[in-house]
Parts: C-alpha cells; sequence; structure tokens
C-alpha cells in the first residue's frame, strides 16, 4: 500500500472527532486559545491531539510532532486513552521519518501499534494495518505481514459497506506474497474474495494489479489462456481509467514473463509501448522496470554491451535514501554485466554500492551473494586476503539466511496449522448440521432432483440462447464482410476500368500520327501512357497493401528511419506532379530527426499524403511537408491549401474502403489511401489528426515514436 493512501487514511481517522465547523486549522487554533483562556485542560489537550493530525497530513511532520509533544505536556491525570492515542501518532510521525532504514522504519512501527491496540479503535487500524502488513511483507517479513493482513478482514465484518478500499489493498498483497512463495491454490482464493467483494465496481490501482498479480499465478500454472485474458482485463481497466503507472507496470509485467518464457520475440514490442505511457519523473519504477527488463533481452540475445547500456544510467537514480524499491539488484545486476564483459576492476565499486543498498534494506541475500561475487573478483584479481574476508562474510550471512528460512518455515507451518483447525472447527460444524437435517433427507433429495430438472433445463435453454446470439453475431458480422468485400470490388472494378479503358485504341493513335509525320502527337500520346501506367501502378500498390493489412500480413520491423531521407526520397518523386500542376511544395526536416517505426511503413504514409495533398490542391497552391520534435514523438504534418473537406466528410474519412473523389485535375484513386495511412500509423503505435475546412484547405498531422 502506498504511504500516501495510508496517510490519507490516517488523517481522516485522526481528524474524526472536530465538529463540521471547526475542521479547518485557523478554527481550530481559535478553539485551542479558548480552552487554553478558561483553563480547560482536558479539552486544550484533545484540541492540540487533533491539530497534530491535522498538520500531519500537510505532511510537515516536525511541526505535527512538536504540537503531539505540547499535549502530551498538558495531559491530564487518569486519561491513559489519550497518552496512547498520542504516543501512536508520535510514533507513526518518526516511522514514516525513518522509512529509509527498514531496521528503524519496522521497531518504529511496531511500537506505533503497540499503542494503537490498546485504543481498540477500529477505524484508526484498519488503515494502519495495511501499511503496517505492506512494509513488513516488503522487508521480507511475511510471516508477520498475514496474520496483521488478515485481521483487516476480521475488523471489517464489524463495519458492513465500509472499508472496501482496505480489504482490496489487503486482498492484493496477501495474492502477491502467496504467489511469491508458489502457493497459488492460495492466492487464487485471495483473488476469489477480491472478486466477491469488488463486484462491478469501477476500477482503481489495487484491482488492476490484483488482475495482474493473478495473471502471474496463471502464468506460473501454464494456464496461458486464462493468462492473456487476465492481463488484457488488468491493462484494460489501466488504460480506462488513464492510469498510466499502472499501464507501464502491466506491460513491464507482460515483458517479464515473455523473458521467463524464452519468448523474447514479443520483449522490445510490449516495451516500447511501455515507453509510451511512461512518464520518467512521476513513475521513476516504471522507468527502472523497463530498462532492466530491456537488459535481460538483451543479455539474452548476447548484447551485452547494450544490456549494460540500460542498467549503469539506473546506478546514480539508485544511490539515494529514498530511491524506489525497483531500485533492489540493480547494482549486482551492473556487476554480472561487467563480469561477463571481463572489465574486472570497474566491478568492486559496484558490488560496495549492492552492499550498501542491501545494508538499507535490509536485505541479507544481496548482502550475501555480492559478498560471494566480491570474493570471486578479489581472488581473479590476486587480492586472496581480501577474498578470503568476503567469503567468511558471505559464509556468516548464509547461517542468518538459514535461521530466516527457518523462522519463516515454521511460522507457515504454524498458519497452515491455524488453518487447518479452523477448517475442521467448521468440518465439524457442518456434520452437526447435516445430522440435525437427516430426518427430512428424503423431502431434500426430491427438492434437489426436481431443481436439478430445473437447473439443466434452465442451462439447456441459456446454452440455446446462447449459441443464437453467437450466430446472430456471426451473420451479422458475415454480411458487414461481404459489403465490405462488395464494396472493394466494385471499387476495384471502377477504378481499374478508367486506365485499361484509356489505354484502348492507343496503337490505332500512334499508327495515325505516324502515316501523318506528327512526331509531337505522338509525344502526347507517350506521356499519357506513362501517367496511365504510373497511375494503375500507385493504384496498385495500395491494394495491394490494404489486402496484406486486412489478413495481418503487413511484417512489422521497427528500426532508426531518417525522417528528412524519408522526404528528400517522395520530394524526388512528387517534385514533377507539383510542377505540372503549379503547386508550390516546400519541405522542411531537420537532418537529426530518426523515428522508430517500420521504414517502408513510413515512407508509405508520407507517400500517400503528399499525393493526396498534391491531388486536391489547385494551381497556383501550397503544398508543405514538415516534421519536428513533440515530446518524445516526432510530429509529421502535411498541410494543403486545397479544396478542404466538410464536416460529413471528415466523419467518414478513416472509415472502410470507399470512393474516391476526384482530384483537382481530374486524378482518381481507389479510396485506400487514408485507410492505409491510419492503419499502418496505428501499427506503429502512432496516432493521426486531421483538421479541415471546405475551400481553406486540410492539414494532416501523425505522431511516431522518436527513435531514443
Amino acid at each position: 500500500m502506498p504511504r500516501s493512501v495510508f496517510l490519507g487514511l490516517l488523517v481522516i481517522v485522526l481528524a474524526s472527532e472536530i465538529p463540521a465547523q471547526t475542521t479547518e486549522i485557523d478554527s481550530l487554533f481559535t478553539e485551542l486559545a479558548r480552552h487554553r483562556s478558561r483553563g480547560e485542560q482536558t479539552e486544550e489537550c484533545i484540541a492540540l491531539r487533533q491539530l497534530s493530525g491535522l498538520i500531519y497530513a500537510t505532511g510537515d511532520y516536525a511541526l505535527a510532532m512538536q504540537y503531539a509533544d505540547s499535549a502530551l505536556a498538558v495531559l491530564p491525570p487518569g486519561r491513559p486513552d489519550l497518552e496512547n492515542h498520542l504516543n501512536f501518532i508520535q510514533y507513526s510521525i518518526a516511522a514514516q521519518q525513518w522509512a529509509a532504514y527498514p531496521e528503524e522504519h519496522v521497531k518504529l512501527l511496531d511500537t506505533a501499534y503497540n499503542y494503537l491496540v490498546t485504543l481498540e479503535d477500529s477505524e484508526l487500524e484498519i488503515p494502519f494495518l495495511n501499511y503496517y502488513g505492506f512494509q513488513l511483507s516488503s522487508y521480507g517479513y511475511q510471516a508477520r505481514a498475514f496474520p496483521l493482513l488478515k485481521r483487516i478482514d476480521t475488523l471489517a465484518q464489524g463495519y458492513p459497506g465500509k472499508f472496501a478500499e482496505a480489504r482490496l489493498a489487503s486482498y492484493d498483497r496477501q495474492l502477491d506474497l502467496y504467489k511469491n512463495e508458489g502457493n497459488y491454490a492460495e492466492a487464487t482464493r485471495a483473488f476469489r474474495k477480491f472478486r466477491d467483494l469488488w463486484g462491478d465496481r469501477p476500477a482503481n490501482s489495487n484491482t488492476i494489479s490484483l488482475w495482474n498479480n493473478y495473471a502471474a499465478v496463471l502464468w506460473a500454472t501454464g494456464d496461458k489462456e486464462q493468462y492473456r485474458r487476465a492481463m488484457r482485463r488488468g491493462l484494460n481497466e489501466a488504460l480506462a481509467i488513464n492510469d498510466s503507472t499502472s499501464t507501464v507496470a502491466t506491460l513491464t509485467s507482460m515483458a517479464a514473463n515473455f523473458l521467463q518464457a524464452g519468448e523474447l520475440d514479443s520483449v522490445p514490442i510490449v516495451l516500447e509501448r511501455a515507453r509510451v505511457f511512461l512518464n520518467p519523473e512521476e513513475n521513476p519504477g516504471g522507468r527502472i522496470a523497463i530498462q532492466r527488463n530491456y537488459a535481460t533481452y538483451y543479455n539474452g540475445r548476447g548484447m551485452f554491451e547494450r544490456a549494460l547500456s540500460e542498467l549503469e544510467p539506473l546506478a546514480e537514480m539508485c544511490q539515494p535514501l529514498s530511491a524506489p524499491p525497483d531500485c533492489r539488484y540493480v547494482y549486482y545486476e551492473i556487476a554480472r554485466n561487467l563480469d561477463t564483459l571481463k572489465r574486472y576492476d570497474e566491478i568492486p565499486p559496484v558490488l560496495a554500492a549492492s552492499l550498501e543498498q542491501a545494508r538499507r534494506q535490509g536485505d541479507t541475500r544481496l548482502a550475501s551473494i555480492s559478498h560471494w561475487f566480491l570474493a570471486r573478483i578479489e581472488r581473479a584479481r590476486g587480492r586472496p586476503e581480501i577474498a578470503i574476508d568476503h567469503f567468511m562474510e558471505h559464509a556468516a550471512l548464509q547461517d542468518v539466511i538459514y535461521d530466516e528460512d527457518l523462522q519463516q518455515a515454521i511460522a507457515n507451518e504454524r498458519t497452515l496449522q491455524e488453518v487447518e483447525e479452523e477448517r475442521s472447527a467448521r468440518d465439524r460444524a457442518e456434520l452437526a448440521t447435516a445430522l440435525a437435517r437427516s430426518r427430512s433427507r428424503s423431502f431434500q433429495l426430491l427438492a434437489l432432483a426436481l431443481g436439478g430438472l430445473l437447473l439443466v433445463g434452465g442451462l439447456l435453454l441459456w446454452l440455446l440462447s446462447r449459441a443464437r446470439t453467437k450466430l446472430r453475431a456471426n451473420n451479422e458480422r458475415l454480411a458487414e464482410l461481404n459489403a465490405t468485400k462488395d464494396k472493394f470490388f466494385g471499387l476495384i472494378a471502377h477504378d481499374l476500368r478508367g486506365p485499361i479503358v484509356a489505354l484502348q485504341g492507343v496503337d490505332e493513335q500512334v499508327n495515325f500520327h505516324l502515316s501523318r509525320n506528327r512526331p509531337e502527337k505522338i509525344k502526347t500520346v507517350a506521356a499519357n501512357i506513362s501517367t496511365t501506367a504510373n497511375g494503375l501502378e500507385h493504384l496498385l500498390n495500395q491494394l495491394l497493401q490494404w489486402a496484406l493489412l486486412q489478413t495481418g500480413m503487413i511484417p512489422y520491423a521497427p528500426e532508426e528511419v531518417s525522417v528528412a531521407q524519408v522526404f528528400q526520397d517522395n520530394l524526388t518523386l512528387y517534385r514533377e506532379m507539383a510542377n505540372t500542376k503549379g503547386i508550390s511544395l516546400t519541405v522542411s526536416a531537420s537532418e537529426d530527426l530518426t523515428v522508430f517505426s517500420d521504414p517502408r511503413a513510413v515512407a508509405t504514409i508520407v507517400r500517400n499524403l503528399l499525393n493526396n495533398a498534391l491531388k486536391f490542391t489547385p494551381p497556383e497552391g501550397n503544398v508543405n511537408l514538415s516534421a519536428a520534435v513533440h515530446h518524445d514523438k516526432i510530429l509529421i504534418e502535411v498541410t494543403d491549401t486545397g479544396t478542404g473537406m466538410a464536416d460529413g466528410q471528415l466523419d467518414q474519412l478513416f472509415l472502410r474502403p470507399q470512393r474516391s473523389r476526384q482530384g483537382t485535375a481530374g486524378e482518381t484513386g481507389a479510396g485506400l489511401g487514408l485507410q492505409l495511412v491510419r492503419e499502418l500509423t496505428e501499427l506503429n503505435r502512432g496516432r493521426i489528426e486531421v483538421q479541415s475546412s471546405l475551400g481553406t484547405g486540410t492539414a494532416f498531422q501523425v505522431w511516431l515514436p522518436a527513435h531514443s
């Protein structure tokens, strides 16, 4: 559970006794002064406690601590409830200030909880338990975290309809812990509790995390079909609520699963999509996850230098005390790559940083493997004394790990025994109920048989209804495909007929002009043949690409593409067309602008937009082709001063194949150009927009991923 969520829940409870008319801090100061002037010591203490809670919400922990101290100073005798409440606030604040030091952080949280349980205040305890359990589990104290997280459910039963969010966060953490232990049955049970609790309520970051964790369970158990459904559900929920952080987390989780399965070809596609949604300033953990997955991918391809280039920029991010949890093992992974590249002298300082990170986070395993790694490296460097020291540290830590694992196993066994005892008690109660009802068993069996018949009949009706619905949907889809096919063939027949008819009788024209010795006329006929042939080639290329797109056979192989070079190729191709129509064609793009896209797709997009602009621009008009950097995208823009389009035409612009309008010089087409542009843009993780007004001109804007 993120700390900000806990703080919000905690402050609501701490401030719950403040009357509605005095919820603002200024009003509370006025009330405090009144109590002091009257010598009302108990009321003054309560007001100071409430002030401490409100200031706590602003993030000014030092000032909040001062008011808690002031409240303790005026604490009246015989009020242990107020004293314990104030001590809980103080230790909670202190815990936040020591969050970068796991050992001290846990001790302060333990003390705060000891004071909290004396208050018997479930509304205050439930949000604290979520944060407390989350921190314990993140530090590796799973055995302590489980009973705290499960207690949330027990306490929440006394408040029907409340604390659904807290229970949801608890299920998410339990599922994650069970998944990491390999206890997939309990993980699935936690997921089902979430489904029963949440129903059809709106999605949030916890529901997305639950779907993602459950997908990981399905992946581990080999249910790939259900895994894809769960991941798709989590991704769709993240996109629906515009939660970029959860979207990145979902996509990086998918990439990690592909890496684990050895499906390397899918990894860069998923990670590039994650980068589209990443805001590095707001989500540093997402950036770390993306680059660590990329490093694993490049190592799998044998590209060790490239893998190291992904990891090294993360070292600086992981130095501060407030570094994201995703930093764990970053330095160790850098050291492994340096070892593979035989750059041994660079490894010791990196592993020293890894040891410091392990010390700050209380990670015994990371410290152990870092010492073992250093022992091996120092021995290879001819420094046996230092190597022995590190090996002894590694051996001592292994003993600690063994003891921790033993304690964890004992705690897990105790938990299993408690679960079994609970199940045995439930079984005994069920047996007693069954015996009490044995006298009416015949009636129950009869009712069950009748109910079974009704159920089977209802099921058959439902299956029949579903089959009919599916058949109806398939028929509608088939009708739509047939209509598209008929329209497509109609367009082909119409647009191919014109050029072919134009070629009929060419031999008679040539022979006639030869017999009359008219070479100028023959040149005109030749020019017309060339124009018609070029038009046919452009038309057939569009028809072929559109057909390949519909069958999913267009290859997607992204690479670094120079925008200026694509523009220059198209300028050479269309300069003559522009000159023939008397159109001013201008091109502007910096030489260093590059996109990460399929080069054939980029060329097709620019060619179709430029052809479209020239087609609908009258003589003496202007067409401009430009490109510029726009955040992490490259914006390609084609503008013209042509005929423009009405709103009704804009609505139909990117729909299925339709009859193309004639250009200003009678040019024709298959009506597929803009359809191709849209589909190729989306295939390359971009987007397209158009602005146009009738008689003024049109501007097409295409955003494609910039090459980093």
